[in-house]
């Protein structure tokens, strides 16, 4: 997993300080997946994108890079 990806281990943490946080919405970056930490996270409110790329996201939506 790369450097600066959190493993799933520690997604019910980072959940516990969204929710602590009052932050509407938790983006969990490829291969990040955890069904009980989000099923928390939404259950206080916060909108939970697991195992997706932001980037690859805009790219598929017509989004293009500069340069």
């Amino acid at each position: 997993m790369p450097q600066d990806q959190r493993a799933p281990e520690f997604v019910p943490q980072v959940v516990q300080e969204a929710i602590w946080l009052k932050i509407p919405y938790l983006w969990m970056q490829e291969r990040v997946v955890h069904e009980e930490a989000a099923k928390s996270a939404e259950d206080a409110g916060i909108r939970v994108v697991m195992d997706r790329c932001p980037l690859k996201e805009r790219m598929s939506a017509g989004w293009k890079k500069r340069g």
